[in-house]
């Protein structure tokens, strides 16, 4: 017969003799069947955005993402570096990553004829947040400098680190900047 609404649930007892046996509700069928429906196959909450790549939402996942701790900054294969108190971005590392991240710049990339990380990063290039050398190049090069040997890495110096970081960390003592005629591609 229906149960009725207003009664309570009957207890659920577990055995207590048996440590070792796991309850019923540990295997994810059971934990599925508890919850009455197969959650794994339902459609996609239609409401849910699917944020539309730019360069202020770059700006945005740049910001969540350092602050999450997604982005680690100022370890020796970071895309984020703190250098000449403000922040420096890998490139096209960092731009690769959010392309990866975010696939749908492949579609908006190839109505403009540009890899997708190359896309994003003149999406970001427009919004004029970066510094410029004194050759008007946009691409800056640094020195890392490790304990047994010295590389260049390529990117872009934020006008203001605020823009990413509440707090800019002290300024990363294995990174130079120096202007360079470095040029990434015919577009720049």
């Amino acid at each position: 017969g229906a149960a009725n609404i207003h009664e309570p649930a009957p207890a659920i007892s577990l055995p207590v003799s048996e440590p070792n046996e796991p309850a019923r509700a540990d295997t994810l069928d059971a934990v599925l069947d508890l919850l009455g429906a197969n959650i794994l196959n339902q459609p996609v909450d239609e409401t849910t955005e699917i944020p539309v790549p730019s360069g202020e939402h770059f700006i945005a996942w740049l910001r969540d993402s350092i602050h999450s701790k997604k982005l680690i900054i100022n370890d020796a294969q970071a895309m984020v570096h703190t250098v000449e108190d403000t922040v420096f971005l890998v490139s096209p590392s960092l731009f690769v990553r959010y392309a990866h991240e975010f696939p749908q710049c492949a579609k908006l990339a190839k109505t403009e004829k540009l890899p997708d990380w190359e896309w994003i990063q003149k999406q970001f290039e427009k919004l004029k947040v970066h510094r410029k050398q004194s050759n008007g190049l946009n691409i800056w090069t640094c020195k890392v400098s490790g304990p047994r040997k010295t590389r260049k890495v390529h990117g872009y110096l934020l006008d203001k680190p605020d823009l990413v970081m509440s707090e800019v960390p002290f300024n990363n003592p294995f990174l130079t900047v120096g202007e360079s005629n470095y040029m990434q591609s015919n577009h720049t």
